[in-house]
């Protein structure tokens, strides 16, 4: 082995020193070029969580969800539209329950519901009814297709529906105020 010839690579490999300035210039550029690409794929995806009622798969932004509650009862309610199921006891809050299939228009069974996606909503608390948690999925924003529900449904994707949690929220047909006469 000729060592000199190896001492002659080993000290062409080594880099120059290089100043403050041009390691910061580098430093910083490679901070940009990894902060741009972090930015891009949250703008291009959201983390949703994904739930089943019957047969129909439905995903909402993780964002507006404040817990997922195991229930036994939802308490009818009397005079309320058909999207309202009841009331449901989470944690000693009395919040509304809705079946999001009633409110885009689908049919709608009466059965049980084991869960509860509960909503972060101000001082309006709901939750819609679920059969099962399917879990977290991260759904790209560009390959949900817009729905023809204008209503609360942002689109589907991938054979998911997904809810426009902001719109559900600060629609004011959901909020019931209606009084009955004995």
């Amino acid at each position: 082995m000729d060592w000199n010839e190896v001492h002659r690579r080993i000290e062409a490999s080594i880099l120059p020193e290089r100043s403050e300035e041009e390691v910061g210039r580098i430093l910083r550029k490679r901070a940009q070029k990894i902060a741009f690409r972090k930015d891009e794929k949250e703008a291009a995806a959201i983390e949703c969580l994904v739930f089943s009622l019957a047969s129909v798969r439905f995903a909402v932004g993780m964002a507006h969800v404040r817990e997922v509650f195991r229930t036994d009862a939802i308490t009818p309610l009397p005079c309320t539209p058909d999207f309202v199921l009841g009331i449901a006891n989470v944690r000693g809050e009395i919040i509304s329950v809705l079946d999001i299939r009633r409110l885009v228009g689908m049919p709608s069974d009466e059965e049980d519901h084991a869960r509860l996606v509960v909503f972060d909503a101000g001082d309006l608390g709901f939750g819609l009814a679920a059969d099962g948690i399917l879990g977290a999925r991260e759904i790209l924003l560009e390959a949900i297709h817009p729905s023809d529900h204008d209503n609360c449904l942002q689109g589907i994707a991938g054979g998911i529906m997904v809810i426009d949690a902001v719109r559900l929220m600060n629609d004011a047909g959901i909020i019931v105020k209606e009084e009955v006469d004995f």
